[in-house]
Parts: structure tokens; sequence; C-alpha cells
């Protein structure tokens, strides 16, 4: 999942709601984001987007019911930095 969502999206958290009714016990949630000041806008291809940073993605998923445990990070002078988060169900 992408997390792209403007501030406050019913939506957003809607779907983390539902990812948790669908994993088994076990199960994990790969959770990308663009990476950067959170909630700062940028023109995006399909939509308008929002930057996060790693510690807004984690609040996100531990509200959630989800526990971020492995961090990943990108940067390149081609693309936007991007942040990736394994998430456990807990």
């Amino acid at each position: 999942m992408t997390l792209n969502d403007p501030p406050g999206a019913l939506k957003l958290r809607s779907a983390f709601e539902l990812f948790i009714l669908l994993l088994r016990n076990d199960g994990s949630l790969l959770l990308d984001f663009f990476s950067g000041p959170a909630w700062q806008r940028f023109p995006h291809a399909i939509t308008e987007g929002f930057y996060r940073d790693i510690d807004d993605a984690r609040d996100i998923l531990n509200t959630s019911g989800f526990r971020g445990d492995e961090v990943h990070m990108h940067s390149s002078n081609r693309h936007r930095d991007q942040g990736a988060t394994i998430a456990a169900k807990i």
C-alpha cells in the first residue's frame, strides 16, 4: 500500500481497519510512502501527493493495530525519496 492521502483522510483509516480484518494473525503489511516533511504537498502525476516522515508512518500503523518493525529508505537524484516499512499485525 502506498501512503499518499491528505491529513485526516477517512479512507486511509478505513483501509487499515480492513487490512487488520483480512490479514492472518501473523500477517504483515508493506507500507510505502514518499519521504519528506510530514504533510507537505507535492504535484503527483495522478493526484496531489503528500510527503510523510517515518515517525508519521509509524504512528499511523501503531494506531491501526500494526507494529512497524522494519524500515527501508531510498534516495536518488532522479526520483523523490521513498520510505517503506514492513509492519506486523498485533
